[in-house]
């Protein structure tokens, strides 16, 4: 039986955790929906012939492209790992996820059940994603 202030612990984590899940499909729902919503007035602009694009536009664009990249890794790792092959570097996965990929990697890390066991990992993504999705919130 364990001590009380470990159950105490292991119940405040658990519950920070599911906070911190709860609020980061918020943020990557919100997050999804600017993008499609920037996509659509992207395509008015083009069939109006307007040519005009804004560096808050590429950089939601930029955000997009490297939740893809995360995401895809996320899965590339866990196959490899499944097949104990070589893998992808924790280094790289964080350094996409810091470079605009926070959102789809964390995405890639509940999908896959990727990396779920390392703490870095567990909170360090969700708050990355957060902090992606506040970015692309305030330039729409």
């Amino acid at each position: 039986m364990l001590p009380s202030f470990f159950l105490s612990f292991y119940i405040d984590k658990f519950f920070i955790s599911q906070a911190l899940k709860e609020i980061s499909f918020m943020a990557v729902s919100i997050f999804l929906y600017k993008i499609a919503a920037i996509s659509y007035s992207y395509n008015k602009e083009v069939y109006s012939l307007k040519k005009e694009t804004t560096m808050e536009t590429m950089i939601l664009y930029w955000i997009a492209l490297m939740s893809i990249i995360g995401f895809i890794l996320m899965g590339f790792d866990k196959q490899r790992a499944i097949h104990k092959e070589w893998r992808i570097r924790e280094r790289t996965l964080w350094l996409v996820a810091l470079f605009g990929g926070g959102i789809g990697s964390y995405i890639g890390m509940r999908i896959f059940r990727h990396k779920t066991k390392h703490t870095s990992f567990v909170f360090g993504l969700p708050a990355i994603a957060i902090v992606y999705a506040c970015i692309s919130l305030v330039i729409y």
